[in-house]
């Protein structure tokens, strides 16, 4: 007999995330969803308290981060570098004037959808 793969589906990080497991039940899938949720607490800029909104705020002043922060930047300088510049997590100015300023699933902002182009069919 083999072990029950069993599965959980929430929505989070601004998407519908999904967790299988094998043989260790819903209890252990529903630690990882609380997890999933403390890190999109922790690490969304949509939050103004979250330590990610906190950093963004900081106009470069050196801020003390959680060494789980330290590591993701480390490693978005990481990808920075090994693309030569074409994956680059400093762009949140230029998402911010895409309209990107809300979650996805709350659709565009007034002004940006004001200036979406409308394509022909």
């Amino acid at each position: 007999m083999s072990p029950e793969v069993t599965s959980r589906h929430f929505d989070a990080l601004g998407s519908t995330c999904e967790l299988l497991s094998i043989g260790t039940g819903q209890a252990a899938l529903e630690r990882c969803e609380a997890r999933v949720r403390e890190a999109e607490a922790r690490f969304t800029r949509f939050l103004p308290d979250s330590e990610l909104a906190r950093l963004n705020a900081g106009d470069g002043r050196y801020l003390p981060v959680s060494p789980e922060m330290f590591a993701m930047l480390e490693a978005a300088l990481w990808a920075f570098e090994e693309s030569q510049g074409l994956v680059n997590a400093a762009v949140l100015p230029a998402m911010l004037s895409a309209g990107y300023d809300r979650p996805f699933r709350q659709g565009l902002s007034e002004p940006a959808f004001a200036a979406a182009v409308q394509l022909p069919p």
